[in-house]
């Protein structure tokens, strides 16, 4: 009888170790799950995210070709260039332009 006794008293012990063991999983259960949860919410945001800057990045790419573009298409200027005040060869004299004043 006595034997019965503490066997049953091992089963209950047994029972309450292994109550508390599952508790301690249930517990840790929950917090993967909160943890896997916030894991996909930063996912997510990351997609998100990683969508508008390629977006942002193909819009800048675009401007950018536009912009090389219009200025490849636009003619150079040249410069003007200036006759000097006398030709090769002359004399740099005032007087000799003077016959046209007569």
């Amino acid at each position: 009888m006595e034997q019965s006794h503490e066997h049953e008293a091992s089963l209950n012990q047994q029972i309450v170790d292994l109550q508390s063991v599952l508790s301690q999983q249930k517990e840790l259960v929950e917090q993967l799950k909160k943890e896997l949860y916030e894991a996909k919410q930063a996912a997510v945001y990351l997609a998100e995210t990683n969508s508008k800057l390629t977006e942002e990045i193909h819009t800048l790419k675009q401007e950018t070709k536009k912009t090389q573009e219009i200025v490849s298409y636009r003619k150079p200027y040249q410069e003007l260039e200036y006759l000097p005040q006398t030709q090769p060869g002359e004399a740099e004299d005032a007087s000799a332009q003077m016959w046209l004043l007569d």
